[in-house]
């Protein structure tokens, strides 16, 4: 079904990964004209109706999730060269719609001195609800792939107890782990209670670290110490959900010979197409609200 917001509506999408392709490929096939960049390292088929290439304007521009990095690149494993911000510069006229994930403040305020209207996804409470599911999914795939024990039986330690751990604790209670919930606020630990996983403070881990044989982290900061880290199991297995650097100490974690690994983006390659979706329909939300409501 068309969506009339779309029509002839110039759209850049610049960076990403299979979401942003899944993305594009939703609004072309919408009644949007989409140019598509970042992707030269792609070997997948790319819709046909999407222009590969700079255009000569843009009404809208879409930067992914991780958005743009301090030295001002944008997040784009499939090309072949560096890509920030300054590359549509041109682009960057006033009132022009950017959504992006994150960026650096001082980025932030250069394109609203342009006039840029800039939308900050990843601070946006409907995208961590839809990350939230891929991300679980993604995690528990991981584990099941890298472990040589299985989820049943197994004690496993989640750290925080915001929505992405909710829904990952629920998918290992149902595989049948006993799950411990680490978090700060004594209302988390009710709530965890009430679901059935036992409760810890995050600052007790280290007296009860040795018991898990699996820990993973949703905690963007450092909770997972060097203290912690020597007293786990030699085979225990740490993935880190956090947003990157992590809330794991990485370094000490390989010099105890503990497995410990960073899993960024796994909306990206656990679901990108679902997440590439749910995406677009939150664009559509705002470039519809921003013409006067929903169509």
């Amino acid at each position: 079904m068309l969506s009339s917001i779309l029509h002839n509506l110039h759209i850049v999408v610049l960076g990403g990964d299979l979401r942003e392709i899944t993305i594009a490929a939703e609004l072309a096939a919408r009644g949007a004209k989409v140019s598509l960049l970042g992707f030269d390292l792609y070997q997948g088929e790319i819709y046909s109706k999407i222009h590969k290439g700079l255009p000569e304007k843009a009404e809208v521009v879409i930067l992914p999730l991780p958005g743009i990095f301090p030295d001002h690149s944008i997040y784009a494993p499939y090309s072949a060269e560096k890509i920030d911000i300054f590359s549509i510069e041109y682009l960057l006229q006033p009132k022009i719609k950017l959504f992006c994930g994150k960026m650096p403040e001082l980025t932030l305020q250069y394109l609203q001195k342009l006039g840029v209207k800039v939308l900050l996804t990843a601070n946006l409470p409907e995208v961590a609800i839809y990350n939230a599911v891929p991300t679980a999914e993604g995690a528990v795939e991981t584990a099941m792939r890298e472990a040589k024990i299985t989820i049943f039986g197994s004690s496993i330690l989640i750290t925080g107890f915001g929505r992405c751990a909710k829904y990952l604790a629920r998918i290992l209670k149902a595989l049948g782990a006993s799950i411990t919930i680490a978090a700060r606020k004594k209302e988390d630990l009710v709530e965890a209670l009430t679901f059935g996983y036992q409760g810890i403070n995050l600052a007790k881990i280290p007296a009860y670290a040795a018991e898990y044989d699996f820990i993973f982290n949703t905690v963007p900061s450092l909770v997972l110490t060097e203290q912690v880290l020597a007293q786990l199991k030699k085979d225990a297995l740490i993935f880190d959900l956090a947003s990157s650097p992590g809330g794991t100490d990485f370094a000490a974690a390989e010099k105890l010979g503990i497995r410990a690994q960073l899993l960024p983006g796994l909306p990206g390659k656990a679901a990108p197409v679902s997440a590439g979706k749910k995406l677009t329909e939150i664009y559509l939300y705002y470039l519809e609200e921003e013409k006067g409501g929903k169509q």
